[in-house]
């Protein structure tokens, strides 16, 4: 069987493995539906000293008993019996807890992907308004007070034309991350929220 295998920090491989068997008083699990906690990242990255490579990790998972190992608890075995019986609810109900976790992921990267571009045109627009002062105080200082050389007027108000459209397109990828979480959120057509400047 195929098994993804830990090689060390931050390397992993998919590798040809052995079935896996039952000893005595032992069950196999197929497993059905897996997830990844914590412990299996910091694992991945090598901040746990118990975990020794090659190592194939993950110890939360769901899934049915494939085989039985001589030696089980008859009065287990009937548990067994019965858990088995309910593992289509409990994949189910994994498989459930799973889409719910995969929506609620999407959303939480929508929501600080539109928290990060709400900051990036507030900046803009404050750099848009510095600039705007800099080239009318540059202006008196070039054609009234004559003190300034007009090269300095001319770069500053290439930095403002510029900066204007940094400010544009970032408005513009603003309105795209809001359109993005209001569609996540089943409200595509929402209107997107005022920033602090408008």
């Amino acid at each position: 069987m195929k098994a993804l295998v830990w090689l060390g920090p931050e390397r992993m491989e998919v590798r040809e493995v052995d079935e896996p068997r039952p000893g005595p008083g032992e069950v196999v699990v197929k497993t059905e539906a897996a997830g990844i906690c914590g412990s299996e990242v910091e694992g991945y990255l090598g901040r746990m000293a118990n975990r020794k490579p090659p190592l194939v990790m993950g110890h939360e998972y769901a899934g049915a008993v494939s085989e039985v190992g001589e030696a089980v608890d008859r009065a287990w075995r009937g548990r067994l019996d019965r858990a088995i019986a309910t593992r289509g609810t409990d994949v189910a109900l994994v498989a459930l807890l799973g889409r719910k976790f995969e929506v609620l992921t999407r959303i939480r990267r929508a929501y600080y992907d539109y928290q990060g571009w709400r900051y990036t045109v507030h900046a803009n627009e404050e750099a848009v308004a510095a600039l705007l002062q800099g080239v009318e105080i540059t202006r008196r200082q070039v054609e009234e007070i004559k003190n300034r050389p007009r090269a300095d007027l001319l770069r500053l108000q290439a930095l403002l034309r510029e900066a204007q459209i940094n400010l544009a397109a970032s408005r513009a990828s603003l309105e795209a991350v809001w359109r993005q979480l209001a569609a996540e959120v089943g409200l595509p057509h929402l209107p997107i929220q005022a920033t602090d400047s408008d």
